[in-house]
């Protein structure tokens, strides 16, 4: 489709005809460098998401657990990210990711839910788990629905079987709050690479 390499040269996430931009939609995006929160923000902006999980790594191109040197340029890039996510009227839940800073991520969110290692969150539709490393799942609490991971490809997404589990590393994920239907989206071009990013510079 020209319309959608268009916006991949553009680095933009494009959205079909097909989606209700009406619909009441869950986002589901992980390991976020400050490369794509401008197509973050274009994208959110449109879909109007009433719930976002961040399953950690919030400026995924600066390492900050290896780099502690990073820490202002993470500050920095934080803030921003949290000003797109919490935007408007919905509900915000965050992981804590390896390279995130929680006390920093506490001081600059409004509404945002923090999770520190697994849980488990009950809407009026669904249940869902989040964590950063699908290691920190628990397999003895009640399963719920839909569990949300990022951090490394170790277990793949599957829409199939309940719970469902979503790896934000692969793709983003939308998913309408009533009727259960997914929608998945390539993160922006370049999104991979930004990510492997160990910020070379300083070494």
């Amino acid at each position: 489709m020209i319309k959608a390499s268009i916006y991949d040269f553009l680095g933009r996430i494009f959205i079909p005809d097909s989606i209700d931009l009406e619909a009441p939609y869950l986002l589901h995006i992980s390991d976020t460098p400050s490369s794509i929160f401008g197509a973050l923000e274009s994208f959110i902006k449109r879909v109007n998401p009433k719930i976002i999980v961040h399953t950690g790594d919030l400026v995924d191109n600066l390492k900050l657990e290896l780099y502690p040197s990073v820490f202002e340029g993470y500050k920095h890039y934080l803030k921003r990210l949290v000003r797109i996510l919490e935007g408007g009227e919905r509900q915000v839940y965050y992981a804590m990711g390896n390279h995130d800073d929680y006390e920093t991520l506490k001081a600059y969110s409004i509404k945002g839910h923090i999770v520190s290692y697994y849980e488990v969150i009950q809407t009026s539709h669904f249940s869902f788990g989040m964590a950063h490393d699908i290691n920190s799942v628990s397999t003895t609490s009640p399963s719920p629905d839909m569990i949300f991971f990022g951090h490394n490809l170790e277990k793949a997404s599957d829409y199939e079987h309940v719970p469902k589990y979503f790896n934000g590393i692969e793709k983003m994920a939308l998913i309408h709050i009533v009727t259960g239907e997914i929608y998945t989206f390539d993160y922006p071009i370049g999104t991979k690479e930004s990510r492997l990013n160990m910020y070379r510079k300083k070494l």
